[in-house]
């Protein structure tokens, strides 16, 4: 009885402390072959060893994405270096093409570590309805600038190609939870 009580003190200290759990693993990421804005063919291999936020946007788009891009860009500015990378995959890859995803990511001020993806649509939503467990589809009657009806959730994902959580991206409580998952996911071991 006194054991117990002596690891459950210890737990409740450490969670008071400000130690944190890291999230569990929900899925593994399938592997993918998309391009990156600089014309590299990328894979799930290229995701592996390093921590990872992915978003899907689309540079046309007149709801959140803007708003998507502005955190991404946050997080770049903060945890690049430290062993993060940032992914936004497009969901309309007709008009992303490479040499407009440059465009939009100079814009954007992304660094060497935010990669800006695009490819066969079918195979994108394919990723992010089945690997990532995101929504994405073509709206049956579009709007300019809401042409795709996609996810606002950003995905965390570890070193091993697991994700370990989601978090709106247009919610400043849901990116303060992204921020402490993301630094508990960079402590453990690789």
């Amino acid at each position: 009885m006194k054991i117990k009580l002596g690891i459950g003190l210890i737990m409740v200290m450490a969670l008071l402390s400000g130690c944190s759990v890291p999230p569990p693993k929900i899925r593994e990421i399938p592997d993918f072959k998309l391009i990156e804005r600089a014309g590299t063919p990328m894979t799930k291999r290229d995701l592996l060893g390093s921590v990872t936020v992915v978003d899907f946007i689309f540079t046309h788009c007149a709801g959140s994405c803007p708003v998507m891009t502005g955190q991404m860009g946050r997080l770049q500015k903060k945890w690049d270096g430290k062993g993060v990378r940032f992914w936004s995959i497009t969901v309309d890859p007709k008009r992303d093409t490479p040499a407009h995803l440059r465009d939009y990511a100079k814009e954007a001020g992304a660094g060497e570590g935010w990669f800006f993806l695009t490819g066969d649509k079918k195979a994108i939503f394919e990723l992010a309805e089945k690997g990532f467990n995101l929504s994405a589809q073509d709206d049956s009657d579009p709007q300019p600038g809401f042409e795709v009806m996609h996810s606002t959730r950003f995905v965390l994902v570890d070193r091993r190609g697991f994700v370990r959580g989601y978090y709106d991206g247009t919610d400043e409580v849901q990116f303060a939870k992204l921020e402490k998952d993301l630094k508990s996911v960079l402590k453990e071991k690789p």
